[in-house]
């Protein structure tokens, strides 16, 4: 019986090491997109869930007063009418302002991204 390890090293030659590495920085690129797509759908389910949430604490509310406020009220009922229909007016629109966002995982991947694509501008 033979103890000793063989220790065989195999080298492989790259023929187009400059479109190799193009290639692997074009796969770390696509991988970055897809971290941003993810992190922006996470954002968003976060933002669902606070607002659904918000949502349910505002119908409580709104049932706990009404139900104070339907108890003060003597019974009747009203005639039925529908309601007209509100013009609405050109130029009135609002823009809401957002908050300042602190640099997230999004901002990372973005610096990230822009730094391989620097990486792939020297190479050409």
């Amino acid at each position: 019986m033979n103890t000793e390890k063989k220790t065989d090293s195999y080298y492989v030659q790259v023929r187009t090491p400059d479109e190799l590495r193009r290639r692997i920085l074009e796969s770390s690129k696509a991988v970055v997109h897809t971290l941003q797509e993810y992190q922006n759908v996470l954002e968003v389910r976060e933002k669902k869930k606070k607002l659904l949430e918000m949502l349910k604490t505002q119908m409580e509310e709104i049932i706990v007063l009404q139900e104070k406020f339907s108890a003060v009220l003597p019974e009747f009922e009203l005639p039925v009418e529908k309601p007209k229909p509100v013009p609405k007016k050109k130029g009135q629109h609002k823009k809401k302002q957002s908050a300042p966002v602190q640099k997230t995982e999004l901002d990372a991947l973005n610096d990230t991204l822009s730094k391989i694509e620097e990486k792939l501008r020297k190479l050409d």
